[in-house]
């Protein structure tokens, strides 16, 4: 039972971190387009993009494709920190299990040896009665 649920659990694990995995490296292809397509001589070229628009309507949709693209990374940005929080929370469950485990394993494997104990030593009393009987 405390096996399987750690199995469980280490496959979310696992689950988890390939997520994790996938989340950074998308990470790290926005971070490196935002340098290489954001900044012009060390200036943000965002602003040049807006200001270069040629009228008003140009100007809005810049502005909301701009707008698209922060929401996006924000997105991405709070996933990575949801994630990261449940691999921790994973990872502590992970722990408890493990150090709970010995004692719950202890009583689930004892008590079947309990039980047969008890008719090992009903036997033994059995054969003595009938030892005495004969």
């Amino acid at each position: 039972m405390i096996r399987k649920d750690i199995e469980q659990l280490e496959a979310a694990l696992a689950k988890a971190e390939e997520h994790s995995k996938q989340i950074q490296t998308l990470m790290i292809k926005r971070l490196r387009a935002m340098y290489k397509f954001g900044y012009d001589g060390g200036q943000l070229s965002y602003l040049k993009l807006l200001l270069g628009a040629d009228d008003i309507s140009d100007l809005m949709s810049r502005y909301k494709y701009m707008s698209a693209i922060a929401d996006g990374d924000r997105k991405l940005l709070e996933e990575a920190i949801a994630v990261e929080e449940e691999i921790d929370s994973k990872k502590k469950q992970k722990v408890f299990l493990l150090q709970e485990a010995p004692e719950r394993e202890k009583l689930l494997l004892l008590g079947p040896l309990l039980y047969s104990m008890r008719n090992n030593l009903r036997l033994l009393k059995l054969s003595n009665h009938q030892e005495i009987l004969i």
